[in-house]
């Protein structure tokens, strides 16, 4: 149920989603606690480029069609969560041990979506149970994000790594 697509985001798309995030500093979000070290950027709440938001949902909805193909229970898609853009600065960033469904507003969620914007040399890993996924330019990681797939993200030892996450809803 975990899945690594490969070359689903084209390189140029990428670059512009991190020279978007890079370019609109105003409105980051800094997380910087015990368990979670990043910076954020919510493209869709601060309506930052709509035509690349569009090639995202695009990719999104190519994405879940796949996983449905493998996945023959998951649920009618009736909404996307916003595009966030997260900065991991190497050697400080980090995002620990979690799920992404912990309360009633966040059970809404039943697929994780995360789009890997640039490929990370060392470090960087997603990490489940019994996987590790590297993050390499373009490609997209699903995974249900209830208490049965605990993850983190690993610091880097490089460069930084940036993703682009969402989610799918229940109706």
């Amino acid at each position: 149920m975990i899945e690594n697509y490969a070359s689903v985001l084209e390189p140029h798309i990428c670059k512009e989603l991190i020279s978007s995030f890079e370019n609109n500093v105003a409105y980051h979000e800094r997380f910087d606690n015990v368990n979670m070290k990043f910076t954020q950027l919510n493209l869709t709440q601060h309506g930052l480029n709509t035509d690349l938001q569009r090639v995202v949902y695009n990719k999104v909805v190519m994405v879940a069609a796949l996983y449905r193909e493998q996945q023959q229970h998951l649920p009618e898609v009736h909404a996307l969560e916003e595009f966030r853009i997260k900065k991991y600065n190497p050697k400080d960033d980090l995002f620990d041990w979690h799920v992404d469904v912990v309360d009633r507003e966040t059970a809404k969620r039943f697929l994780a979506i995360q789009f890997y914007l640039n490929t990370v040399e060392e470090g960087g890993r997603t990490c489940f149970k019994f996987t590790t996924i590297a993050p390499i330019e373009g490609n997209v990681l699903c995974f249900p994000p209830n208490f049965m797939f605990p993850h983190c993200g690993q610091r880097t030892s490089s460069e930084p790594k940036y993703i682009l996450t969402t989610y799918l809803h229940y109706e």
